[in-house]
C-alpha cells in the first residue's frame, strides 16, 4: 500500500504563496529554491503535500486559492500558532507593518519582529513560519505583506484576525471573484497620540499624570516601532502638539518614575523602558 504524503508543514504555505504571486508559467523549482532559500527537493515535497491537502493542483500547476484562503483564515492559528518571545532586532510583522499597520495603527499591540540580523527594528520576537521567511520577505514586498498578515491570523484577537482575513482575501482572490468590503478609515498613530495629549491637558493641574491618557501615550511609545518617523512626516499642528508634550514631560523631575509606573510589565521591561525614553528624547528635539 502506497504511503500518503505527510501533513502540511509551515514552509508549504510559503511555497504556495510565492507561486501565487508568480506568473502562471513563470516559476520553476530551481527558481523557487533560490528565492525562498528552500531546497528544490523540499519545494517538490511541499507541493506534493499541498496537493494531497487540496491546496494545489499538480495537473494545472495552480494554487487552489479559495481552499487556501479558507485554510489560512480558519486553521492558521490552530495549525501553526505563534507566541511573542523575548526582545529582538528584526523585521516587523503582523500589526507592526503594512497592511495591518495602516488599518490598526501602531497602537494595535506591541512591536513584533521576525528575528533577523539585517533588521533595524526592536520588538518582541515572533518565530516566522519558516526560518528563511525574513530573507524571502526582503526579496518580494508582496510576499512580505501576505506573510505579515498570516502572523496577524496566528497572533491576533478577534478584531485583528478579522481585518487580517479581509486584507488577505484582497491579495489572494481577484476582485471579480469576491465581494469587496469597504476599507475602514482610521486615525493615524500621530493623530491618536495628539488626541490623547489634548485629553491629558484638559485635566488641568489636578494630577494629570495619574490618568488613562498617560497610560495610553506610554503604550503608544512602547509599541510604535516607527512612531518617531510617522510623527516626523505628519502635519505640523499634530507634530507640534506631540513634540511640545514630549519636551514638557521630560522636564518633569519625576518622568522616569512615571514611565516605570505606566509602562506595562512584561518581557524585556528594562529594554522597552530604554526604547520609550529614547523615542521621547528624539521627539523632544524635533522642531
Amino acid at each position: 500500500m502506497a504511503r500518503s504524503p505527510t501533513v502540511l508543514k509551515p514552509q508549504d504555505l510559503v511555497v504556495l504563496l510565492k507561486i501565487h504571486l508568480e506568473p502562471a508559467d513563470g516559476w520553476t523549482f530551481s527558481g523557487l529554491s533560490e528565492t525562498l532559500k528552500i531546497s528544490a527537493s523540499e519545494v517538490h515535497g511541499a507541493l506534493k503535500r499541498a496537493g494531497f491537502a487540496q491546496l494545489y493542483s499538480q495537473t494545472r500547476r495552480q494554487v487552489r486559492l479559495h481552499n487556501l484562503r479558507e485554510f489560512l483564515e480558519y486553521g492558521m492559528r490552530y495549525a501553526f500558532p505563534a507566541q511573542p518571545g523575548p526582545m529582538s532586532r528584526g523585521l516587523p510583522t503582523a500589526w507592526s507593518t503594512a497592511p495591518l499597520l495602516g488599518r490598526l495603527g501602531s497602537g494595535a499591540g506591541p512591536m513584533l519582529v521576525w528575528p533577523d540580523p539585517h533588521g533595524d527594528v526592536d520588538g518582541l520576537s515572533i518565530q516566522p513560519l519558516y526560518r528563511t521567511v525574513p530573507h524571502a520577505a526582503r526579496q518580494d514586498p508582496r510576499l512580505y505583506e501576505i506573510l505579515a498578515l498570516l502572523d496577524g491570523l496566528r497572533l491576533g484577537r478577534s478584531r485583528e484576525r478579522t481585518i487580517a482575513a479581509e486584507e488577505l482575501s484582497r491579495r489572494l482572490i481577484p476582485a471579480t471573484s469576491r465581494d469587496i468590503r469597504p476599507v475602514v478609515t482610521v486615525l493615524s498613530m500621530p493623530q491618536k497620540m495628539a488626541d490623547r495629549i489634548v485629553a491629558l491637558h484638559a485635566r488641568g493641574p489636578r494630577s494629570p499624570y495619574e490618568s488613562k491618557e498617560l497610560e495610553d501615550l506610554v503604550g503608544m511609545l512602547d509599541r510604535g516601532g516607527r512612531l518617531v518617523e510617522e510623527i516626523t512626516a505628519t502635519d505640523p499642528a499634530t507634530k507640534k502638539t506631540i513634540t511640545d508634550w514630549a519636551r514638557g514631560f521630560l522636564n518633569d523631575p519625576e518622568h522616569t518614575y512615571l514611565l516605570e509606573e505606566h509602562l506595562p510589565r512584561g518581557p524585556g521591561f528594562e529594554a522597552r523602558l530604554d526604547l520609550v525614553m529614547s523615542r521621547l528624547t528624539r521627539l523632544s528635539t524635533q522642531r
